[in-house]
């Protein structure tokens, strides 16, 4: 209740160490005072994030009761914390009124306008642009920053003002799927070498943007694209790959997407002949429990399963699959090992589905299961 009471005098009745009772509020602060004796300025801060108490606890702070380069330390951190959480009030205490005639290091000089970028907090960014420029050797990681952030406007001041590469921003751009940043910069600036993420705009299924950096002919998607295309189920990057780019079809692309559950996907390359055709189509879907390709595999297909297939099922911990193989296929009989790994990677119910299928192995299941710490397994098992 005190503390209530003191809280709501000091928000709404006494402004902070301003107004016409400042000293009231500084005496209501010492009242309450169990913790400067305690924490720094910095601590307070990243502790509770409220700039009144790290000024509170700055000012009882004699400046030379602390060594100067342990409190440069401090200014420092704090102040990259402070930039990353977009908190600028804090940002413009520490550097306007804390610590005037100090210096951002190199790291937190960079870092502070990188963590205000990436999370967002523009106004922070704009200040530091003004009040704290980054040094010559911050620009590249704030560059970096940029591009993740997908800022063009920095990109742009840091490429024109700065002669800062924007290939960092680029890469950077491409790594968190900023895909019109990346063609932005392509468009805008020069760059020496630029790279495309075939591989990354093909999983996103950004078949725009393949378009657009395949006609700038400064490289070739390759076959690490259509996986990936083919794991995401990006049916019209893969029809483009192999109809207008010419990549040739690979059965381990059509395996990543059985076992992703791409149905359309799977079809598609059978459709097309895909070369190496064989079991793991069907071991990949078991393993991603996709019953419905499996089923259509069957019916189109004239590949067999063997015991493979369940390991695999089995080891999903995916009943169903195992339950429709063992009707539609003669497997061979299945060995104590299955009953251990189903029982160690904690699948339960396919634990069950085994014992009552006369599966041998419960003594090792029972060791395996208490081992990874399935306590219901091995309570089942006694």
């Amino acid at each position: 209740m005190l503390l209530t009471s003191a809280q709501i005098i000091g928000r709404y009745c006494l402004p902070t160490y301003c107004g016409e009772l400042p000293h009231v509020t500084q005496c209501i602060d010492a009242f309450l005072d169990v913790f400067s004796p305690l924490w720094n300025f910095a601590e307070i801060f990243s502790k509770c994030g409220s700039l009144h108490l790290m000024q509170y606890v700055a000012n009882k702070e004699p400046s030379r009761s602390m060594d100067p380069f342990y409190r440069r330390y401090l200014f420092n951190r704090i102040t990259w914390f402070a930039a990353e959480r977009g908190d600028l009030d804090a940002v413009k205490w520490l550097v306007e009124s804390f610590l005037p005639h100090d210096f951002l290091t190199k790291v937190v000089n960079g870092a502070a306008a990188g963590g205000a970028l990436i999370n967002s907090h523009l106004e922070a960014v704009e200040w530091l642009k003004r009040n704290a420029p980054p040094r010559r050797e911050c620009l590249k990681e704030i560059m970096q920053a940029a591009g993740k952030a997908g800022n063009v406007d920095i990109i742009w001041w840091l490429y024109e003002e700065h002669d800062v590469d924007a290939e960092d921003a680029l890469w950077s751009a491409q790594i968190e799927a900023k895909w019109n940043t990346a063609q932005w910069i392509f468009e805008t600036c020069e760059m020496e070498d630029p790279t495309v993420d075939w591989k990354g705009a093909a999983r996103c299924g950004e078949l725009e943007f393949l378009k657009f950096a395949f006609s700038l002919e400064i490289g070739c998607p390759n076959k690490d694209a259509m996986h990936a295309a083919a794991a995401a189920g990006r049916l019209g990057v893969l029809e483009w790959l192999y109809y207008v780019v010419g990549l040739p079809l690979r059965s381990e692309a059509a395996r990543n997407a059985a076992r992703n559950g791409h149905l359309q996907v799977v079809k598609w390359f059978k459709e097309n002949d895909c070369p190496g055709w064989d079991l793991g189509i069907m071991n990949a879907a078991a393993t991603g429990g996709h019953l419905k390709i499996l089923q259509w595999l069957r019916e189109n297909c004239s590949d067999e399963c063997n015991v493979s297939t369940m390991h695999r099922a089995i080891r999903g911990g995916h009943l169903d699959v195992m339950e429709w193989l063992n009707n539609n296929y003669t497997i061979d009989e299945l060995s104590a090992f299955v009953m251990y790994t189903a029982a160690r990677l904690g699948h339960l119910e396919v634990v069950k589905w085994l014992h009552a299928h006369q599966c041998e192995g419960s003594a090792a299941a029972m060791d395996g299961a208490a081992r990874f710490g399935h306590l219901e397994i091995v309570k089942w098992l006694q």
